[in-house]
């Protein structure tokens, strides 16, 4: 393998463990196959293996992989693997938009977001590092922005460029930004005098641009809360508010309107509000559904770079049933409308086909993990499994074993401890630059999920699912709780008020069952105040119940408002938090009771316990243990149900 490309390539968070990958015949097959195009048929291969090999293909190779998973909640897991080995700025989500086929609703302005700035990660990658990209089958079947139209439209702002206002704000608007008085929310912009300020949609926090001129002088993020300015930034990058452009919107209109749109009856009033808009040029639910004809006219694995990226299908066979279940869905709900009256003829295609992605992917080099009669084999095993026999582990592996040795848990300070007590010397590493030794013992404070071994480099790797028998994915994104869906829904009645995560207040009017590919699927109704949406149960973990008081307003989907609530609600929770702050910053002079560590019989109940901590659950319990082991007072409550 070429020494410049790895060169060029940054460091990964194991790339010491990444290199030894170059030592296999096994991993060289596999990228000379990938290399010549096509598709490539991988077997014989572990979980845990698999994400070593997709990782070693960015690290080592300098290709960008795009990882595809049958669905949203798989795709996370894999971005949490994958960045156990990159590093977290090296792995990039490319969620799905929440909004179904033909539904006359609006997506999440954090999910279109996330999706634009994956977009702009990809582009030039000449320029940048390898980066894997993981999403789920349905976000890469969904129709997404050309890279040219995204390079056309996004901008990177540096001090010293040029940026006239009157030629900004038109800018900013067709970008679809709000201006506003006052900058809080992803999205808007003002300006006031010399200094405009815009929070970018990709952005977690706003920026002000001074102005000399019309030339930058500066460029500083500042608090949403304040206004305050605070650090200097270099680059400033812009990105469409949205993935589709509403500026065709009226002849669009026209288009459908001749269709047949303009006599529509009153049982389709959310598509008369749709006309309408796009009558008007302005964005209204349910207008991704002609996303095709306004400009999204592209594949995510378009935007991967030309020469050197791969595309990865996890687990072919349930993402086969994955791909025909959503265009069957697509196609019940299009025959639907078609009996209530709606010329659905007018509507271009809900998903990308699927002839055009897999024709891409092969022009990339596509790897689809499947049994087949030519597939590779990778010979790629799992480790054996001690599930909790932690003193035989000790001995058999750690202490007295042979070839390369990784431990990769978040129980690293601890097994170091039980090490130093049998004369082993084990630093945890957060990292690792460079390779092992041979028949080394490697201790690594990293969340992976699953081991595995490779008989041809000697090496093997140990998580807390080989050593304590529980897999406890610790995922790089924070995600909530999920729901007991078997007593939510039971509690759950017809007119109850429910929160959905993404779209705001709703409310709750029954459960209806559909047959999509001969398999019955259950969905929650939900009305918003734009229309109506249908919630599948197994998303249930979306929505929580309304506990307020009087009956709250109907949110829109996809609307600023509800952007607005919840970042109203964060501010006030930050501006208490810095109140505390002060409060107890008078406490820490007072002197208290330092307890000892933990000892190796609470590491062992403690991995004894057989569910998965939350990251919430993960971060009180540490926090509590160092007070507990500090020399003042803890004052800490921990709320929880």
């Amino acid at each position: 393998m070429a020494d410049a490309v790895r060169a060029a390539v940054p460091t990964a968070r194991l790339a010491g463990l990444l290199a030894r990958a170059e030592e296999s015949p096994a991993f060289h097959a596999l990228v000379d196959r990938v290399g010549t195009g096509g598709t490539v048929a991988v077997a014989d291969a572990s979980a845990g293996a698999r994400a070593y090999a997709w990782s070693a293909l960015v690290a080592t190779q300098g290709r960008t992989v795009l990882l595809v998973a049958p669905s949203e909640d798989r795709a996370r897991r894999w971005r949490a693997e994958l960045a156990g080995w990159l590093g977290e700025d090296r792995v990039v989500a490319f969620p799905e938009r929440e909004s179904m086929p033909y539904e006359a609703g609006s997506p999440s302005a954090s999910s279109v977001h996330q999706r634009l700035l994956a977009l702009w990660r990809l582009r030039d990658r000449e320029e940048h590092e390898p980066i894997a990209v993981v999403a789920s089958l349905r976000a890469v079947m969904q129709w997404t922005v050309p890279a040219d139209t995204l390079a056309e439209r996004g901008r990177a702002l540096r001090p010293g460029a040029t940026l006239p206002w009157q030629k900004t704000a038109a800018w900013l608007l067709s970008l679809g930004y709000e201006p506003v008085p006052e900058v809080s929310e992803p999205g808007t912009f003002s300006r006031r005098g010399g200094i405009i300020d815009v929070y970018p949609a990709s952005a977690t926090e706003p920026a002000r641009i001074e102005l000399f001129g019309d030339d930058i002088e500066s460029i500083r993020s500042f608090d949403p809360v304040t206004q305050r300015s605070q650090a200097a930034l270099d680059e400033l990058v812009v990105l469409p508010a949205r993935e589709i452009s509403v500026e065709r919107g009226p002849e669009i209109a026209e288009r459908i309107a001749s269709a047949g749109w303009d006599g529509l009856g009153e049982n389709l009033t959310d598509h008369i509000a749709l006309l309408e808009g796009l009558r008007q040029g302005q964005y209204a639910p349910g207008v991704d559904a002609f996303a095709p004809l306004l400009g999204a006219t592209a594949s995510l694995v378009s935007h991967l770079p030309p020469d050197r990226a791969t595309v990865v299908f996890e687990d072919s066979v349930e993402l086969a049933l994955a791909w025909d279940a959503y265009e069957a869905q697509a196609e019940e709900r299009r025959e639907e409308l078609r009996a209530d009256g709606l010329p659905v003829t007018s509507f271009p295609a809900p998903y990308v086909p699927r002839t055009q992605l897999e024709r891409e992917s092969g022009e990339h080099g596509a790897i689809r993990v499947a049994p087949a009669d030519n597939a590779l084999r990778l010979g790629w095993t799992g480790s054996p499994s001690y599930a909790g026999r932690l003193d035989q582990f000790l001995r058999e592996v750690a202490a007295d074993g042979t070839g390369t040795r990784v431990i990769a848990t978040p129980q690293a300070a601890r097994l170091s401890e039980l090490l130093a007590e049998r004369d082993v010397t084990a630093t945890p590493q957060e990292s690792l630059a460079d390779p092992p030794a041979p028949g080394a013992l490697v201790l690594l404070h990293v969340p992976l999920a699953e081991g595995f071994a490779i008989p041809e480099l000697d090496l093997r790797v140990f998580t807390d699912a080989e050593v304590f028998g529980f897999r406890k994915p610790r995922h790089p994104e924070r995600r909530r709780r999920r729901v007991a869906v078997g007593s939510f829904l039971q509690d759950l009645k017809p007119g109850d008020h429910v929160v959905h995560e993404d779209s705001g207040i709703a409310r709750f009017e029954g459960f209806e069952t559909k047959q999509v590919v001969g398999v019955e699927r259950e969905y929650l109704i939900l009305t918003f105040a734009d229309g109506t949406r249908w919630l599948p149960t197994d998303r249930i973990d979306k929505i929580t119940r309304y506990v307020g008081g009087q009956a709250p307003a109907l949110s829109v989907m996809g609307g600023r408002d509800w952007l607005k609530t919840k970042g109203k609600a964060k501010r006030a929770a930050a501006e208490i938090a810095r109140e505390l702050l002060r409060l107890y910053a008078a406490r820490e002079a007072t002197p208290g009771h330092a307890f000892g560590k933990d000892t190796p019989w609470q590491i062992e109940m403690e991995n004894a316990f057989p569910f998965t901590e939350t990251p919430d659950q993960l971060l009180a319990i540490e926090e509590t243990k160092k007070d507990m082991e500090r020399a003042q007072p803890m004052d800490r409550l921990i709320v929880g149900d």
